[in-house]
């Protein structure tokens, strides 16, 4: 936020206080109570927390946007076709798009690190990191700053890989960028946020596709 001069350095410094307060809660293990502060006090979509507050921002996913965009509804529409549902399996089941219920039920698992899980999958099995770069919430560089920590055993070469430019051709439009070792891809998607599916479908179904034929 502050690189995007979304907030400036004193309220900066009142979001890392309230960070280090949540670092705390996670360090004694109380994943409900640092979620619930982080929730209330930092960001969401539905409240006033200081990310509102300071920004005037009412979505996380996209710093283009102040609101949220074309949200789920075409997704939805997709899924309760009834082809889709003959296909998923769920018989006469319709989607029904409620988040809370989701994360609710996750609440005490939400902030608890994944990192040993993770090593464990990259030893063992091709993996692919991808993010957004206008993503508020989860930014590429923080995701690049797990993967720096990440104890593993091609570490040493991706801390040597060069990352390159992911054009739709050889000398085409730039879709992002992708920095790959072995079987690990780490792909930032150009002028995507968090829901990268949603803002660039397109790129995320070629990369998708991509990834899977070993062709990225």
């Amino acid at each position: 936020l502050y690189q995007l001069s979304l907030i400036d350095e004193q309220q900066r410094q009142i979001f890392e206080e309230k960070e280090k307060e949540i670092k705390e809660l996670i360090k004694n293990e109380q994943y409900v109570m640092a979620f619930n502060k982080y929730n209330n006090d930092l960001i969401n979509n539905s409240s006033h927390t200081l990310f509102n507050n300071f920004t005037g921002y009412d979505y996380h996913f996209n710093f283009i946007y102040l609101n949220q965009g074309m949200g789920n509804d075409p997704f939805s529409r997709l899924l309760n076709k009834r082809r889709i549902r003959h296909t998923l399996h769920v018989g006469s089941r319709r989607y029904v798009d409620d988040k809370d219920v989701i994360v609710n039920a996750q609440v005490d698992d939400i902030l608890r690190s994944a990192k040993e899980m993770l090593e464990i999958i990259m030893n063992n099995f091709k993996v692919m990191l991808y993010s957004g770069n206008l993503d508020i919430i989860v930014a590429p560089v923080f995701n690049n700053r797990l993967i720096n920590r990440l104890q593993w055993k091609h570490k040493d070469a991706y801390l040597k890989s060069e990352r390159k430019i992911w054009r739709r051709e050889k000398k085409g439009t730039v879709l992002g960028y992708i920095k790959n070792v072995y079987d690990f891809y780490e792909v930032i998607i150009r002028n995507s946020g968090h829901m990268v599916p949603e803002d660039k479908p397109e790129v995320a179904f070629q990369m998708i596709t991509k990834f899977v034929y070993n062709q990225l």
